[in-house]
């Protein structure tokens, strides 16, 4: 085995998911994209993203890679779209549709309301750990280091696209 840590092994995912991206560019190029590692995202019109979606499958296969269709997830902004929806078929299945996903962490979403309970509870996390290191036998500048170590981290990760509520970030700052 490889051990944990060792960054050769995204190399080949890395340079897989970089073509990918060349390719879809090329045929969708209104195409938003993003990946982590092998967990990609692609935005855009509906029709767009359905063709990106179909490119994509193709891709993987012509490059033995599979896709995990039970982990993929299409969502949309509009009545019409998740009506569309309905009537898609992608490599012979019907893709899943929801209002949100979390891909490594960071919640996604097309609502405004309900999606601060996600990351209201990463800052809840770091409020915990703010709180230890105030207790903690440390001088003035371990302290520093600790929270810019250990509290912004847990606060500010994957809020790319969401974030915490008002009221959650006001706690921290105190």
């Amino acid at each position: 085995g490889i051990d944990q840590g060792d960054a050769a092994p995204t190399l080949p995912v890395l340079a897989h998911a970089s073509g990918q991206f060349y390719m879809l560019n090329h045929h969708v190029p209104r195409l938003r994209m993003g990946a982590i590692i092998d967990d990609r995202n692609l935005r855009g019109k509906f029709a767009d993203t359905i063709q990106a979606c179909e490119l994509t499958v193709m891709y993987d296969k012509l490059s033995g890679h599979s896709t995990q269709h039970e982990k993929t997830v299409i969502i949309t902004t509009h009545d019409e779209d998740r009506e569309k929806l309905k009537h898609v078929i992608i490599d012979g299945r019907r893709p899943k549709h929801a209002t949100h996903a979390v891909i490594v962490g960071d919640l996604i979403t097309t609502q405004t309301r309900k999606p601060t309970a996600h990351n209201n509870a990463k800052i809840q996390s770091a409020q915990r750990v703010a709180n230890n290191i105030s207790r903690a036998p440390i001088n003035s500048k371990q302290a520093q280091r600790a929270n810019q170590a250990a509290v912004l981290p847990r606060a500010i990760a994957f809020t790319q696209w969401t974030a915490p509520s008002s009221g959650a970030l006001a706690k921290l700052r105190t």
